[in-house]
């Protein structure tokens, strides 16, 4: 075959490439049923990655993904969008993280859809986008994270669905989430206050899936600098529910830290403030070893 045949040939495999690829996008905001979009979105997702991921963006995948996901004429194209996105994490895997994390934050913002099944996708999908992510990733999806739990006008359904995923993140990287520490408690703990039930409940249960981790990386520390109420507002409600863990090692590990920290709160009305908290916890562990 001559060297422009060749190229014809390549050429014209290329084109009905792109052209399978376009029919398998259009299916999935018309597929009857969620099962055939799934179906469907998979295909397309092996497809990518036997022809290789360039195609994300030079066939326009994931630019029609995301403005069918926005679709608000549609619901059956916002959740087709999203399961289409769901696929290609899970088919795909991690070389696809580098495409699907920047549109986290819109998955995010699909929690608060009105129809629950799109609800339920937009779930999924971020589930799956942050399943392919290399722990060394987590320093790049917590802002992202951030922003959905504590920024303005976020609903509440979104927050939620942060908060999860922030849960989640703390069992895939430990070690990456045990640096952010410092930035994630407050952002947790503000959110145990909100007037949202919900979003007070999942904070609450994203905080005690860290505190084994806060409390042992705070016994690693030599506090130094006498402590004062905006330390004391984070620290102390983080030793109330270390109190009632069941590792007697965690407990044991934060009777110290209480006995250290209040040698170094020296102004009374901040002690009389925030350290009463802690006496319940401590009694019941000076009754149990009784």
């Amino acid at each position: 075959m001559s060297s422009s045949g060749a190229t014809a040939s390549a050429s014209t495999s290329s084109t009905n490439d792109v052209s399978e690829l376009t029919e398998m996008l259009g299916q999935l905001s018309t597929a009857p049923t969620s099962e055939e979009c799934d179906a469907i979105a998979r295909d397309m997702a092996a497809k990518l990655l036997k022809d290789g991921l360039i195609h994300l963006k030079t066939s326009n995948i994931l630019p029609t993904l995301e403005s069918e996901a926005t679709n608000k004429k549609s619901g059956l194209a916002r959740e087709g969008a999203l399961i289409g996105i769901c696929a290609l994490a899970e088919v795909i895997g991690q070389p696809s993280e580098p495409f699907l994390v920047p549109v986290l934050p819109m998955v995010l913002d699909l929690y608060a859809d009105k129809g629950p099944v799109v609800q339920d996708a937009a779930a999924r999908a971020a589930v799956a986008i942050m399943g392919v992510m290399p722990s060394q990733s987590a320093p790049l999806v917590l802002p992202i994270l951030f922003h959905n739990i504590s920024g303005s006008g976020k609903k509440w359904q979104t927050k939620v669905g942060a908060l999860q995923l922030l849960s989640d993140l703390s069992n895939a990287s430990p070690i990456q989430v045990g640096i952010a520490l410092p930035e994630i408690i407050p952002v947790v703990k503000d959110c145990l206050l909100d007037t949202k039930s919900e979003v007070a409940a999942q904070a609450s249960k994203t905080m005690l899936r860290k505190v084994p981790a806060v409390i042992e990386k705070i016994s690693a520390t030599t506090f130094v600098a006498d402590m004062h109420g905006p330390a004391l507002a984070i620290m102390v409600p983080l030793l109330v529910r270390a109190f009632n863990e069941r590792s007697a090692h965690i407990q044991r590990q934060t009777t110290i830290i209480v006995d250290n920290l209040c040698k170094l709160v020296k102004d009374p009305a901040e002690a009389g403030q925030f350290l009463p908290d802690l006496l319940p916890g401590l009694e019941r562990i000076i009754d149990v070893a009784a």
